[in-house]
């Protein structure tokens, strides 16, 4: 089986944040620069603030999030058919530079599309977010600055999904909770720099012998991020 239209990769927040003229022209000319370098970039400020009650209860509404079609997002893929044999977890993934820049640009039969019957072992990072410093780094012309001076001490959702009726990932059609449909879903918080969220009932039961020790402790990695995985899935 084949999914219906293309795969996002999305960070988000669930709460809207303020953002005022000078912030916004500062964060368009970071958008700006990270959407030449990434096809399939779509953003959006979030628009909860004008919307009505029943927009909301209807889905009819963005959050603020930054997404990535995700066959052009992923830093490695590899696709095995059934009868393949998987690349091995915790090693490189091997995909070749050509097979990778062909991807990325979109080129047509570089990437044949998502289906239910092959795996699909992938791996991303990125060069813009340092989630240990919890900052934006390496934009050229702009400081380092911290995450949390943009969102405040809200945690990142990490979420996969599909948008009904979006076939052109470089469209402008909005991606509205009403049409989207979630296959993953996670929560990455900092034990300096947010509170509240999934992850915060991780960080409490951890005690400060254990942060100390900077090792992996149930969902919490290194001595400052916290992951929080398998969240229920909705579209709210």
């Amino acid at each position: 089986m084949s999914t219906v239209g293309h795969l996002w990769l999305s960070i988000e927040i669930d709460n809207p944040v303020k953002i005022g003229m000078i912030q916004r022209a500062f964060l368009k000319v970071a958008l700006n620069f990270i959407s030449r370098r990434n096809k399939g970039f779509h953003y959006s400020f979030g628009d909860l603030h004008d919307k009505t009650e029943e927009d909301i209860k209807e889905g009819n509404y963005e959050k603020l999030h930054l997404s990535f079609a995700l066959d052009h997002a992923l830093s490695r893929l590899v696709i095995s058919g059934e009868e393949d044999d998987l690349p091995r977890l915790g090693t490189n993934i091997p995909e070749t530079r050509e097979s990778v820049k062909r991807r990325k640009r979109g080129e047509s039969g570089a990437f044949p599309g998502w289906n239910t019957r092959n795996t699909y072992t992938m791996s991303i990072w990125s060069e813009y977010i340092d989630f240990f410093l919890w900052k934006i780094v390496n934009i050229p012309g702009i400081r380092p600055f911290g995450i949390s001076k943009i969102i405040g001490k809200q945690n990142i959702n990490v979420m996969y999904y599909s948008v009904e009726g979006c076939s052109d990932v470089d469209g402008n059609q909005p991606h509205l909770r009403k049409d989207m449909k979630v296959f993953a879903h996670y929560e990455i918080g900092h034990l300096k720099h947010t509170e509240g969220g999934n992850t915060q009932k991780y960080i409490n039961k951890i005690s400060k012998t254990e942060i100390e020790d900077c090792g992996t402790i149930g969902n919490v990695m290194n001595e400052n991020i916290c992951f929080s995985h398998d969240l229920e899935e909705n579209t709210s």
